[in-house]
């Protein structure tokens, strides 16, 4: 269980927490030119739940990306957006020789859409140098319909290295005009 592999030291497992709170500036470097769109993000994200029970993750850390696609028309109403990100991921470790792990984080997938489907399919991950479970990868595999007012996705999340999990979520969306 996730218990059990967090070394949750909580026996009952019962309660609720919050999970980590993640920030970002993103900053658009290119869009709609000869050159791929580019996107530069920096992020960073917090440790978060109670030191006594499990946390969804211990440490803080920050990344910085980057991420390019570009769409083609395969019809006149279906697009295919194949996309990439390249970064640099990093995180505190309890390791007090390396209080630190850096990693390569990188992605590459595609996306199909038209006006009322998308479909997309991802491979991701990162690759830390202390080569202990730090280097995970996910395929994730997405379909969403829209609607005028909402929309219904349903995502499968599946640990192929680092990463013994897999994942269903199925997700109703509102969508809101602005605020």
């Amino acid at each position: 269980s996730f218990r059990n592999s967090s070394f949750s030291r909580d026996e009952d497992g019962k309660g609720m927490t919050q999970g980590d709170f993640y920030f970002a500036a993103l900053v658009q470097l290119a869009k709609e030119r000869r050159f791929p769109d580019t996107m530069l993000r920096m992020a960073c994200k917090t440790a978060s739940g109670h030191a006594y029970a499990a946390r969804f993750t211990d440490t803080p850390g920050y990344f910085l990306d980057l991420s390019f696609s570009r769409s083609f028309d395969l019809s006149r109403r279906m697009q295919m957006r194949p996309f990439a990100m390249l970064g640099f991921y990093s995180w505190q470790t309890y390791n007090e020789g390396t209080p630190q792990n850096d990693a390569l984080l990188y992605g590459a997938g595609t996306e199909v859409n038209n006006e009322h489907w998308q479909f997309s399919g991802i491979i991701s991950g990162y690759s830390g140098y202390m080569n202990l479970r730090d280097r995970p990868v996910v395929a994730t595999l997405e379909a969403r319909h829209d609607w005028p007012f909402t929309a219904a996705r349903v995502t499968w999340l599946h640990g192929m290295r680092d990463w013994d999990y897999q994942t269903f979520r199925l997700s109703f969306i509102w969508k809101f005009n602005g605020l």
